[in-house]
């Protein structure tokens, strides 16, 4: 029996020793892994935060360009159009001769003609009009060509443009100078816009703009 005591003894302390001995190496397990998790996720969070100090650089940088982006737009749409006036010059130029003859027959039939589009489309109303929209026809750097230029379009096409305002709107690109040709005067975007496609159908390119009101006799002075 005392032997049997001494060996229950034996077993207590050695599973009392045992249980001592793997209590830290198990708890030291699980710090190493939550150490890992640790590490991991501080790796994550710099992660994202260099990809969102990123993201604000893009956007500041994209916010001080943005400026310049939209003028280079509204560039880009005036030397489209300034191209495509003057190729219209360069073959009005070519063809000064039959541009007359063909000028003094649409003067005298254009009251009559079907194909024509009724004056009253593009001109103004009588009426007094809030005036917001106009439509820009043309951009040069030289002023005094404007009244030239606007005095050659109602030649060719004197029922239609006859009865437009023609304002000028003076803008500086790159230190140069440069004068818009406008013409008509609309409450609304949606007249311009209907003004504008009447014009194209007569090969005349235009853009809506905003209305400016001005004298066009005072170019000359300029």
């Amino acid at each position: 029996m005392r032997k049997m005591i001494k060996k229950m003894l034996v077993v207590a302390i050695s599973s009392t020793l045992l249980a001592c001995q793997s209590a830290p190496e198990s708890k030291f397990g699980v710090d190493v892994i939550n150490g890992q998790h640790i590490d991991q996720v501080a790796a994550d969070l710099r992660t994202l935060m260099d990809k969102q100090q990123q993201h604000d650089q893009l956007l500041k940088e994209w916010q001080q360009l943005k400026p310049a982006v939209s003028r280079l737009v509204m560039i880009e749409e005036e030397l489209n159009l300034m191209i495509s006036q003057l190729e219209q010059f360069a073959i009005a130029s070519a063809n000064t001769t039959a541009a007359s003859s063909a000028n003094v027959t649409v003067a005298n039939n254009s009251a009559v003609s079907p194909s024509r589009v009724t004056p009253q489309v593009l001109s103004e109303t009588a009426e007094k009009i809030d005036k917001r929209f106009a439509l820009q026809i043309t951009s040069l750097s030289d002023p005094l060509r404007l009244p030239i230029v606007w005095e050659q379009m109602k030649k060719k096409h004197p029922t239609e443009l006859a009865k437009l305002e023609p304002n000028y709107e003076k803008i500086s690109v790159n230190n140069t100078d440069y004068y818009r040709l406008k013409v008509g005067a609309y409450e609304n975007k949606q007249q311009a816009v209907q003004s504008c496609n009447q014009l194209k159908m007569l090969s005349i390119n235009c853009l809506v703009t905003n209305y400016i009101a001005s004298d066009f006799s005072v170019l000359a002075e300029l």
